[in-house]
């Protein structure tokens, strides 16, 4: 037996599809808007794995001034433990071995 935990970018999360799917590839050069997004619920089920938990977390960007992150600390907290957290920028999904 296993463990695999995976880290991915939050599909359900509108403003970071956005800005990956049509802002980032205007900014930058470097991508072609290829990218296939895994939705959080999609792991389970997947053969030979059991699937443990999810967990979703960041919402504030971690490049926000100084002065902001305390303040914005709060809110991210609040969003994390409330209704809202499936739209996150983040999860992470913990599988086992079957």
């Amino acid at each position: 037996m296993g463990r695999l935990i995976i880290h991915e970018t939050n599909p359900r999360n509108p403003l970071f599809r956005f800005y990956m799917g049509y802002v980032f590839p205007l900014v930058k050069s470097i991508d072609e808007v290829t990218e296939v997004w895994i939705d959080p619920e999609s792991w389970e089920g997947l053969k030979g794995m059991s699937f443990l938990n999810v967990s979703y977390f960041t919402f504030i960007p971690d490049f926000l001034p100084g002065f902001l992150m305390k303040p914005s600390l709060r809110l991210e907290a609040f969003l994390e433990s409330g209704r809202f957290r499936s739209y996150s920028a983040r999860y992470m999904v913990t599988l086992e071995k079957l």
